[in-house]
């Protein structure tokens, strides 16, 4: 399900952006308890959450797995948070100067549902795709991707980075936008080269 907030940032919670692909078609290579790599190194001065950053939960342990500039020249910063509870794990597109999140959350003890990455959209304007600005797709992949691609409604294909955290950042070019053009998912390989997992997510 794809959200839209006029002028806004879109915040999708990573559980409603979780789509499963044809079943048969895709090895799934996540197991089920698996965690965010990045809980197992020791915490740093630049895991900490802004301190202007209003978390959707009681703030817990954080770590920052990816550092971006966005399409408009704003730091910005993905953290992936576990409640103070221990019961939710959450990833945060987040200002770095404002604060300001978008995001979602999974159970702790089902983050990845099944998945081999989780994906967040955030984006300005819309709903109509020439007028959208400022389009990120933030996430973690598990230990089992090797390279992740986002693909276009044209049919073309580029490569996002991945992090020594396993977290990714990408902009979405504001020239494929003007011209119509939005992500339409998001494909994951294993070392082998082999579709490991592909997730829907896009604009309006």
């Amino acid at each position: 399900m794809q959200l839209y907030i006029p002028r806004r940032r879109i915040l999708l919670p990573l559980a409603a952006v979780l789509v499963a692909a044809t079943a048969g078609a895709i090895a799934i290579a996540a197991t089920r308890h698996e965690q965010p790599r990045v809980f197992s190194r020791a915490a740093t001065v630049h895991d900490a959450l802004p301190s202007r950053a209003v978390g959707f939960l009681h703030p817990g342990d954080s770590r920052r797995v990816a550092t971006f500039t966005s399409a408009e020249g704003n730091a910005r910063g993905v953290f992936v948070n576990r409640s103070h509870d221990g019961s939710q794990i959450c990833v945060w597109d987040t200002d770095l100067e404002s604060g300001a999140q978008g995001g979602g959350c999974n159970p702790a003890d089902d983050f990845f549902a099944g998945h081999a990455f989780t994906v967040s959209l955030g984006y300005d304007g819309g709903p109509a795709m020439a007028t959208v600005h400022d389009a990120r797709i933030v996430g973690v992949v598990t230990d089992g991707v090797a390279t992740l691609e986002v693909i276009y409604a044209d049919g073309s294909a580029r490569r996002v980075p991945i992090t020594a955290d396993r977290g990714f950042a990408y902009n979405v070019p504001f020239v494929l936008l003007r011209r119509g053009i939005g992500p339409v998912a998001l494909i994951a390989r294993n070392g082998a080269g082999v579709v490991i997992d592909r997730q829907v997510t896009g604009i309006g």
